[in-house]
């Protein structure tokens, strides 16, 4: 990877002029756009993205940031930044360059000259500038670039849209964040769904943070989610995920292989082990998580405990002399269930109506591990009453038994 670092530009070039002559590529920079496009007061570390346009193909490119009105480049402090060349998608070879800053006004001017041995393709072109330090004065700036043959001082510029440095500005461009999980059973196996809200792209080789937090914000059962198994993926949103380890949250972070365009995305987080206590969780996302200001909050998602299978779908589906075929209702989250039946202990003369009339827990016929919403039960009695009940499980959580339910074999 290069880095281009500091050089004096000499002040002549920061005069702008009042009127030139272009040269022939002077007017080939079409649009400039910047991301992020509101930033933070003395934020350090700060990386502004920028998207070139150009209509022909040029041999020279500069581009400063400005404060105020276009005429006046001066009265902005940025210090230390470095030019990315890696990740722009320009021809770079050969080339010369340099990245500097000069006193102009009240303040300083940040920018870079890219001299090309041969010429930029058109098209748009990814810039990136990093390691920033933005002022500790509001202020209202723009990015603006020009392509060039001549002198710089007789060049054109175009800006991008004007951005705000300021108390409060958001670092994170993400605005919204809404999430479903299915199951949203406690202790389950569940795929967690997340769609986020972009107002402006978010750089490659930028992060998007997500945690999620239990009631009350300090519980620490959200600790317990799992998200190491979890798989990523997503249409639009392309990247790497890892899990973070925390104490009272769970957390993972997807790192941009590639820029992330302003609009809604969705991505997918398949395989996530749910807490075995945490009752309700809140998601939140940001690109920024030493900056509570920017961070995004959903709406809370109430978990709720395996439930039995409903007993109105409980069913003897297929009767024989001496066997059943027990059925019932899938239970949501459910892995296997556990059935228990028991038998009249004379069901030739009572119609077996009260629990004293079978059989003692002791002598139940129990079936645990079944993996399907069935159970074909054997070696019964001809013409006798039994009851049977079944229970929900997941790992080694279980619902309650439902109540007990009646059939009889036939004769």
């Amino acid at each position: 990877m290069r880095k281009i670092t500091f050089g004096l530009l000499v002040s002549f070039i920061l005069a702008m002029p009042t009127s030139a002559a272009l040269a022939v590529d002077d007017a080939s920079v079409t649009s400039v756009s910047v991301t992020p496009s509101s930033v933070e007061l003395s934020a350090t570390e700060v990386t502004h993205t920028l998207l070139v346009t150009t209509s022909d193909e040029v041999s020279k490119l500069s581009c400063y940031i400005f404060t105020g009105s276009s005429s006046n480049p001066g009265g902005i402090l940025f210090e230390g930044p470095t030019v990315d060349v890696s990740s722009s998608d320009m021809e770079l070879s050969p080339m010369e360059a340099a990245l500097f800053d000069g006193s102009e006004g009240d303040g300083e001017v940040v920018g870079f000259i890219y001299n090309f041995g041969s010429s930029l393709s058109v098209g748009d072109h990814n810039i990136v500038m990093s390691g920033l330090t933005n002022p500790d004065a509001d202020g209202t700036y723009r990015i603006g670039c020009t392509s060039y043959t001549g002198e710089l001082k007789d060049a054109d510029y175009t800006y991008s849209d004007t951005f705000d440095i300021g108390e409060g500005a958001a670092a994170s461009s993400i605005s919204a964040l809404t999430w479903t999980v299915d199951p949203a059973i406690i202790g389950a196996v569940a795929d967690y769904e997340l769609t986020i809200t972009v107002d402006s792209e978010i750089a490659s080789g930028s992060q998007i943070y997500t945690f999620f937090l239990s009631e009350g914000d300090s519980d620490p059962s959200a600790s317990e989610i799992d998200l190491s198994s979890a798989v990523f993926s997503s249409d639009t949103v392309v990247g790497d995920f890892t899990a973070k380890e925390s104490t009272n949250y769970a957390s993972g972070s997807v790192e941009l292989t590639e820029a992330l365009a302003a609009g809604e995305h969705t991505l997918t987080l398949s395989g996530v082990q749910n807490a075995p206590s945490a009752k309700s969780l809140t998601a939140e996302a940001t690109t920024d998580p030493s900056d509570e200001s920017t961070y995004v909050f959903s709406e809370q998602i109430d978990f709720v405990a395996l439930s039995a299978p409903a007993k109105k779908n409980m069913e003897v589906v297929k009767k024989k002399k001496k066997q059943v075929t027990l059925d019932w209702s899938v239970a949501t989250g459910a892995e296997t269930y556990t059935v228990q039946v028991k038998k009249c202990k004379n069901d030739l003369k009572k119609k077996c109506t009260k629990a004293k009339h079978y059989q003692a827990k002791k002598k139940y016929r129990k079936f645990t591990g079944v993996t399907k919403s069935k159970k074909v039960v054997k070696k019964l009695q001809v013409g006798t009453y039994y009851q049977w009940r079944v229970k929900s499980c997941l790992t080694e959580e279980c619902s309650d038994f439902t109540t007990w339910k009646r059939f009889m074999t036939k004769n």
